[in-house]
């Protein structure tokens, strides 16, 4: 199940690159190919650094109100 679901995923991102994209080619799609999977980890990273910050902080909350020790 996960693995058809990583090729649909992979298929729609590339379908939409080409239908979408600008029609560039050579050395330019290598430059917009880069800067457009650098700009999709960039919001990947925030939001995984989002994410982890968001339950350290619950957690604290938390193990105050029961009065427990970490």
């Amino acid at each position: 199940m996960i693995r058809g679901g990583r090729i649909l995923m992979h298929a729609s991102l590339t379908a939409s690159m080409i239908i979408l994209g600008p029609p560039i080619k050579g050395a330019q799609s290598v430059i917009y190919d880069l800067t457009f999977a650098t700009v999709l980890w960039g919001i990947v990273a925030a939001r995984s650094r989002a994410g982890r910050a968001r339950p350290v902080a619950r957690n604290l909350v938390s193990l105050k109100r029961s009065g427990r020790r970490r």
